[in-house]
């Protein structure tokens, strides 16, 4: 599974949890799904999960390319990504941080889960609560 992502209009914020693989296809595939549900708003906030598990399968090219499409968020929206430092998804998501630039939001990458969730505006406690519907359990390393 590429991404498992849930829109939810109560918290105006989408939420992302890559999958086994992170590839181009996989980040349109998000994208395009984002998009397409009916709850989706270009203002929402986002949170990205990228667990040091997913492979990543990405040139640079292919981010570029992914970073140069229409953006699916407003400018005023606040988004987040959350990855390992040590990982390759970590350096990935700071490159798209940069090549995005404030064109599809304020983008914060981080391994603080915390800190993630106070960029973005968000209780914790809804974000433990999304991601235990998305996933089977809501584990994720937490930093004070």
């Amino acid at each position: 599974m590429s991404f498992r992502f849930v829109v939810c209009p109560e918290t105006h914020a989408v939420l992302a949890v890559a999958g086994d693989v992170l590839d181009v296809a996989a980040l349109v595939d998000v994208a395009r799904s984002t998009v397409d549900h009916p709850d989706f708003q270009s203002t929402m906030r986002q949170l990205v999960f990228i667990p040091a598990s997913s492979e990543v399968r990405l040139s640079g090219a292919d981010l570029r390319a992914f970073a140069e499409r229409p953006p699916i968020f407003a400018p005023s929206s606040r988004r987040a990504i959350v990855a390992e430092p040590a990982s390759v998804g970590f350096g990935v998501s700071r490159m798209f941080e940069i090549m995005k630039d404030g064109l599809a939001g304020e983008i914060l990458v981080t391994s603080d889960v915390t800190e993630a969730c106070r960029h973005v505006d968000l209780d914790m406690r809804d974000v433990d609560a999304l991601l235990a519907g998305l996933l089977e359990f809501a584990v994720w390393p937490r930093r004070a």
